[in-house]
C-alpha cells in the first residue's frame, strides 16, 4: 500500500508520487545503452512524468538535460535553447574534443567557457551553434548525456509553419547526422503530436528520408491495473474519502478511465466534493458527468479537433466514418465488417484507403488491432465520449 497522497491532476509530483513505470524506465535505460529513443504516447498518459521519474532513478549514472520544446518556432531558437540548457555542462576549450575544435575554427574569436562564450556562439549560424553544443556535450568528462526533448514533434510543426518544410527537413536530417557523428550522445524524442504526422507532412513536400530509423520506438502505455488501483487507493486515503469497500472502489476508479494516471487524480479530486457516501456508483456518476460536461474539463474534444490537424481534408469524412462505425458497436470488428459499416456512412469502394486510415488511427491511439486481427477502440473512455458526443447508439 502506498503512502496517502493528495490528488494533484496535472501538477508537479515528487518522484515517489509517480506510481508505477519502474519496469518501463528500466527498459528505457537498457535501450539507451545502445541507441536513442522515440517515445510515443497518448496525451494525459504520463510520458512527461515518466521522464521525471527516470531522471530521479538514474541521476547517479546519467546526466539528463530536459527541455520542453513546445514554445519554439524557429531553428535558430531551437539551437539557442539547446545551448542555453546545456551551457552549465559544457567543457572548457582545452577539454573539448576535436569535433568541437573543428567547428570553432570557423570563428575568429571565442573564449570557450569564458565570458564571451554566449555572445560569440549566438552569432553563429544555428547549424554550427547546435553542433558546438552537442559535440561539446559528447566530449565532456561528465556522466553519459541523455537529452530529453519533450514535444519535439510540436516544435517541428511550428518550424514548418514559421519557416517552411525545407527548414524542418534540415533540422531532422542534422539531428540524425549528429547522432551518428557523436555516438556517445543519446536523445529521447517525445510528443503529444505524433512525429509520423510531421514526417508525412514533409513527405508531401518532397521529403524522402527516414530521420528516426536509427532510434528505438517505444510506446508509453497506461498504468498496469495493479499500479492504477494502488494509486487510486493512495489518493482516496490522501483525500480523506472513507469507504466500506476501499479496494473495489479503487478498482472501479482505475478501470473507469483506462488506468490513465491523470484521470485517476482528477476523478478522486471530484469525489472529494461529493456529498454522502462514496461508492462504485459514485464513480460512474462522476465519469458520466465529466464526459457530458458543457465545458469539457478533461478536453475530450481534442480527439475530434485534432483530426483537422492530423489528416488531409479529403480523408476527414472517412476518418470520422470509421470512428463512428466502431463507436456504434459493442464488440470488435473485422476489416470486412468495418468496411461495410463505413460504406453505409460514406460512399466508397476504396478498401486500400480504409486499410491505410485504420493503420493511421492505430498509430494515433484511436484504435488497436488484436491478435486475431479484429479492430476496436483502444481506450474505452474515448469510445464512451465519442458515442455521447457523436450520438452513436450501441446495441445492448
Amino acid at each position: 500500500m502506498l503512502e496517502p497522497m493528495k490528488p494533484n491532476p496535472g501538477g508537479q509530483l515528487a518522484p515517489e508520487e509517480i506510481v508505477g513505470r519502474d519496469l518501463l524506465i528500466k527498459y528505457m535505460y537498457d535501450i539507451l545503452q545502445h541507441q536513442s529513443l522515440v517515445l510515443t504516447a497518448e496525451r494525459r498518459i504520463g510520458k512527461t512524468k515518466t521522464l521525471d521519474k527516470m531522471r530521479a532513478m538514474y541521476t547517479e549514472s546519467l546526466l539528463f538535460i530536459y527541455q520542453d520544446l513546445e514554445p519554439i518556432r524557429t531553428a535558430d531558437d531551437f539551437a539557442e535553447s539547446v545551448f542555453q540548457q546545456a551551457k552549465p555542462f559544457l567543457p572548457g576549450l582545452a577539454k573539448a574534443g576535436d569535433a568541437v575544435r573543428r567547428v570553432l575554427q570557423q570563428v575568429k574569436k571565442i573564449d570557450f567557457g569564458g565570458p564571451n562564450l554566449e555572445l560569440t556562439v549566438a552569432a553563429l549560424a544555428w547549424q554550427h551553434k547546435l553542433e558546438i553544443t552537442l559535440a561539446a556535450l559528447a566530449s565532456g568528462d561528465h556522466l553519459p548525456v541523455v537529452v530529453q526533448w519533450d514535444e519535439l514533434p510540436l516544435m517541428l510543426s511550428n518550424i514548418a509553419d514559421t519557416e517552411g518544410e525545407a527548414k524542418t527537413m534540415e533540422v531532422l536530417d542534422l539531428l540524425r547526422a549528429f547522432r551518428h557523428k557523436y555516438p556517445a550522445l543519446r536523445v529521447i524524442y517525445t510528443g503529444s503530436i505524433g512525429l509520423h504526422h510531421v514526417i508525412k507532412r514533409l513527405q508531401r513536400a518532397g521529403y524522402a528520408n527516414d530521420p528516426t530509423n536509427d532510434m528505438f520506438l517505444l510506446e508509453v502505455p497506461p498504468l498496469l491495473e495493479k499500479d492504477a488501483v494502488d494509486l487510486a487507493r493512495a489518493l482516496l486515503a490522501g483525500a480523506g474519502i472513507q469507504s466500506e469497500r476501499p479496494f473495489p472502489l479503487a478498482r472501479a476508479i482505475a478501470l473507469a478511465i483506462d488506468c490513465f494516471p491523470y484521470y485517476i487524480h482528477y476523478l478522486v479530486q471530484e469525489m472529494e466534493w461529493e456529498e454522502g457516501k462514496v461508492t462504485e456508483a459514485t464513480v460512474e456518476k462522476i465519469v458520466n458527468r465529466l464526459l457530458t460536461h458543457d465545458q469539457d474539463p478533461l478536453h475530450f474534444h481534442h480527439y475530434e479537433e485534432r483530426i483537422d490537424t492530423y489528416y488531409p481534408e479529403a480523408d476527414r469524412p472517412l476518418v470520422l466514418a470509421i470512428l463512428d462505425a466502431f463507436a456504434s458497436v459493442a464488440e470488435s470488428l473485422t476489416f470486412a465488417e468495418a468496411f461495410n459499416l463505413v460504406k453505409a456512412r460514406v460512399a466508397t469502394e476504396d478498401r486500400d484507403a480504409i486499410r491505410h486510415l485504420l493503420g493511421q488511427l492505430r498509430r494515433d491511439h484511436y484504435l488497436h488491432q488484436m491478435e486475431d486481427g479484429r479492430y476496436s477502440f483502444r481506450f474505452g473512455i474515448v469510445k464512451r465520449w465519442w458515442q455521447l458526443h457523436r450520438g452513436e447508439e450501441v446495441p445492448a
